[in-house]
């Protein structure tokens, strides 16, 4: 197995962790102050699948 291959399969359990909306679940976490280091703990992911995740779906860390 590859390496992007493994990235997509790190990506993909992320979003199943987020479901049925993960698009929404992982916008209120982001809205809730969690980093994307914080949200993988707690979904027990791979940080870099959550980033990936997040940049997929547009969602912009809040500032400040």
């Amino acid at each position: 197995m590859n390496e992007s291959s493994n990235v997509e399969m790190r990506r993909c359990r992320a979003e199943r962790c987020l479901k049925p909306w993960p698009q929404t679940a992982l916008a209120t976490l982001v809205d809730l102050g969690m980093s994307d280091d914080k949200i993988a703990r707690y979904l027990a992911v791979d940080e870099t699948s959550v980033s990936r995740l997040r940049e997929r779906y547009g969602i912009r860390m809040l500032e400040g």
